[in-house]
């Protein structure tokens, strides 16, 4: 074995200028692999990270209702959907196996006023119920408690990115009053950053219901909180609770803005969508450079055999047979293959690592968005901890090794073939 080793090093050591072009083909291909799929992995739990710190992966459905596009079961088209608070009790009987909570909800726009500053943001409610579900990160301060909810007491959490326009860097918002369209709040709350481009006021519904009676009449929004979190699952139920909504409302069952339902498997069913497509790509830059590597075997082999034929030719004479000639020969292409492989799978994964360390030092990869004019920032990670699964990396150099078989195979099959007296005339 050692021997038939030292004849494989021995024959790449008399070429030595072909050896090294040909290994740096194979390297190089196992090293665009590697890279591609790290990088491609770094974005995903970039992306990944982004959305978990914008709370956007919280288990829940929220269900909008609109103006119908289609005229359906006698009733116009562009007719406002909404449903009486009866409706939205039988909802909630039907749905309750499917849900932990269902609870209404009110979202408009609105302008924040102190003495010192104004913010346009999104005025958001809260049931004592879904604040039990939906755990708002706080920078200081806290929720409402049992009392102000039933109360409907006019209390308020505001996002941070706000506190910068309307109060001076030395003043603490909590405890202080802000006014929205000339009702005064007293701010008991700090949101994190659950938007990090839009900003945000959080009140008590029955505090929202109380100021604008004439708004919850009807109601146009419901924020759902599933028993599970398996997507298969969520799909399922988001489907049987949409058709449900379009049913007992009067909407066409394929008027999908009437009644629409935003929820996690939406957003991961379009994550799933763009990363399928990204994995595609890299895969098909991948397997672009692998196949650089496996046509460099390929030529390199034919080569080699063509001029070993005279060699060929004397160890016939000598009694070598057939799969003694065809083991030299594949056994130095695997050679190539494996060795070469190896010294890619080492170059790419360091490659990984740098790119990571210098990624994490240098913030290549760290956005910073803007919260106010006082400075703030928020920090969003794009590209995080690349990764390349092990087993894909070997796979590939796997079938590296198994093309530089396929590749020896044929031109050792023709130099066998070919009588050894005219095997050593062969001057190429």
């Amino acid at each position: 074995m050692n021997g038939f080793i030292q004849e494989i090093i021995n024959s790449l050591r008399n070429n030595v200028l072909r050896t090294v072009l040909t290994g740096m083909t194979i390297a190089w291909g196992i090293v665009l692999l590697v890279v591609l799929l790290g990088v491609g992995d770094g974005v995903k739990k970039g992306v990944r990270q982004t959305i978990s710190q914008v709370g956007a992966d919280n288990v829940e459905m929220s269900i909008t209702l609109n103006t119908t596009e289609k005229a359906y079961g006698g009733y116009r088209k562009y007719r406002q959907v909404e449903m009486t608070p009866s409706q939205f009790e039988y909802f909630r009987q039907m749905t309750k196996g499917d849900f932990a909570a269902m609870e209404p909800s009110y979202t408009t726009s609105v302008t924040l006023e102190t003495d010192f500053g104004r913010s346009d943001v999104s005025y958001d409610t809260i049931t004592e119920t879904e604040q039990s579900f939906n755990k708002k990160q706080l920078r200081g301060g806290r929720l409402f408690t049992k009392e102000e909810h039933e109360e409907g007491a006019r209390v308020c959490a505001i996002a941070e990115k706000d506190v910068s326009r309307l109060f001076p860097a030395s003043m603490s918002a909590l405890g202080q009053n802000l006014v929205v369209d000339g009702i005064s709040y007293l701010i008991v709350g700090i949101l994190d950053h659950s938007n990090p481009f839009v900003g945000e006021i959080l009140v008590p519904y029955n505090t929202a219901k109380s100021i604008y009676p004439n708004k919850f009449l009807k109601i146009k929004k419901v924020k759902l909180f599933p028993n599970t979190a398996d997507q298969t699952q969520l799909k399922v139920i988001e489907e049987k609770v949409a058709a449900l909504f379009r049913r007992t409302l009067r909407v066409s069952p394929d008027d999908e803005w009437a009644v629409r339902i935003e929820s996690n498997t939406s957003m991961e069913s379009g994550m799933s969508v763009m990363f399928t497509g990204l994995d595609i790509l890299l895969w098909i830059m991948g397997i672009g450079s692998l196949s650089i590597g496996a046509i460099g075997v390929s030529n390199i082999m034919s080569v080699t055999v063509q001029e070993r034929m005279r060699e060929i030719g004397i160890r016939k004479a000598l009694g070598a047979r057939p799969h003694n000639i065809l083991t030299m020969v594949l056994g130095e292409s695997v050679f190539l293959s494996i060795a070469f492989g190896l010294v890619g799978l080492a170059l790419g994964y360091g490659v990984i690592a740098l790119i990571n360390f210098l990624a994490g030092k240098y913030e290549w990869a760290t956005q910073f968005i803007p919260m106010g004019p006082s400075g703030s920032f928020m920090k969003v990670q794009v590209f995080t901890d690349p990764r390349v699964n092990l087993t894909v990396a070997v796979g590939a150099l796997v079938v590296l090794v198994l093309v530089g078989l396929f590749a020896g195979y044929s031109p050792a099959r023709k130099a066998i073939k070919i009588p050894a007296v005219v095997a050593m005339r062969d001057n190429k």
